[in-house]
């Protein structure tokens, strides 16, 4: 079709057909290629039945995900100068300001002893069941989700017109019921899962924002009776797996992720007066995402534009990025071992690092495994024994685990060279 080559705005029949293709990687080389599409372009996907291609758009595509918000009744400003990424900060702090109301709403629908007596209360404990399913070991919450998916898409999702709202809605609950430990599809990041947030939290989110805005726009409880008990009451005795404290906290307890970055030196201030911990983790990925900048401009300053660089530093920079560009561009089909090798040094380097903690460490590991994993499917998918869709994950669209190792790897590196400024000759085989 030469897609790069096109320009302006797409015909409909085009967009029809692209809707209706499973070929992933014809979507991401239309949408995100080399010639971005237009806004109206996109708007034509809004409409697709595909759930893969509108999950992958509200994920990336931050006109669809304020379209998102808009369906389920957000109705704040955005300045029409506003830049991709300041729509997604102000959709994710809408969305970071419902799951902030969590407690309070438990507080009033949730009795201190007993059961639950309302559809409010039950959807509160659903919810919470759900969320430690998705982090424990136990895979016996299903009926919350097929409870939740019963009663909200009929009552909740289905009566509103917000087609993109009830298909990513489907696409969530299905993700998440096969990403639950024990299920057939077991999330790829499991190693690295107890320290970092991996994608059910985000379906989480998502979820999270449909019941609370629901919730919250029914103050008066509901008591279960006749044909609303019938179709929703999902558990007559729910596990008591959630009792938060009777006041609300002025910040959420520190996670193996915020750990994580304080170890690595981030400024725990930054977390003085946030309320949720997506909104602490929110603060974490940008602050690695600024390292990774660093990470570029160090490049440039210390990466010939030919073969191996001179400095340990610059090799371990020139060793990251070329990783993500084979990752990114080619879908690790090039993998060898001259890769192998580059992976190797990283960690190596990294891992013998004694100012890093245990906690560091072990999350180094895990992101060296996944990164050699993907490698390794990469050098299958080249020889015809894997599909080269598998290799980057769920979709195009959203970040891979191998993308998210190798952007902590990068942020890691980074802090290496802060903590050595002094030039460290480097030669091949060293």
């Amino acid at each position: 079709m030469g897609l790069k080559k096109e320009t302006g705005d797409a015909p409909c029949e085009l967009v029809d057909s692209i809707c209706k293709s499973n070929d992933a990687g014809l979507v991401a080389k239309f949408l995100f290629g080399s010639t971005p599409r237009s806004p109206e372009e996109i708007a034509k996907f809004w409409n697709s039945p595909n759930y893969i291609i509108l999950e992958q758009l509200v994920s990336r595509d931050a006109s669809t995900y304020l379209k998102w918000a808009r369906e389920l009744g957000y109705a704040g400003a955005v300045h029409s100068g506003s830049d991709s990424d300041e729509i997604k900060i102000i959709i994710d702090d809408w969305v970071g300001g419902f799951i902030g109301c969590v407690d309070d709403l438990w507080n009033i629908h949730v009795p201190n002893s007993g059961p639950v007596k309302s559809v409010q209360g039950e959807l509160l404990y659903a919810m919470k069941n759900i969320e430690y399913a998705c982090k424990s070991e136990d895979n016996g919450f299903d009926d919350y989700l097929n409870g939740l998916k019963d009663y909200i898409y009929n009552k909740i999702v289905k009566s509103k017109p917000s087609y993109l709202v009830q298909k990513i809605f489907i696409n969530d609950l299905s993700e998440l019921i096969s990403s639950l430990p024990g299920s057939e599809s077991k999330q790829s990041s499991d190693c690295f899962e107890y320290l970092i947030p991996t994608n059910y939290s985000i379906r989480l989110a998502r979820l999270w924002t449909v019941v609370l805005g629901w919730i919250l726009n029914h103050e008066k409880p509901i008591k279960y009776a006749g044909e609303v008990e019938r179709e929703f009451r999902i558990s007559s005795s729910p596990q008591e797996i959630y009792k938060p404290k009777r006041r609300k906290a002025k910040m959420p307890r520190l996670d193996e992720y915020a750990q994580w970055a304080i170890d690595l030196g981030f400024d725990k201030e930054v977390f003085k007066g946030l309320l949720t911990k997506s909104e602490m983790h929110f603060s974490i990925d940008e602050w690695i995402s600024d390292l990774s900048l660093n990470a570029n401009q160090l490049s440039r300053e210390l990466v010939p534009e030919s073969g191996v660089a001179p400095t340990l530093q610059g090799e371990l920079i020139r060793a990251q990025g070329r990783l993500s560009s084979e990752l990114l561009r080619n879908g690790m089909m090039n993998w060898d071992e001259y890769y192998a090798d580059l992976l190797r040094l990283i960690g190596v380097t990294l891992e013998s690092h004694g100012g890093f903690s245990v906690r560091v460490r072990k999350g180094l590991s895990a992101d060296i495994a996944e990164v050699e994993r993907v490698g390794k499917m990469g050098e299958a998918a080249a020889r015809g024994e894997r599909a080269r869709f598998e290799v980057l994950g769920e979709s195009f669209f959203v970040e891979s685990d191998a993308e998210k190792a190798l952007n902590r790897l990068s942020a890691i590196i980074v802090i290496w060279i802060r903590n050595h400024p002094e030039p460290i000759p480097y030669e091949p085989g060293d």
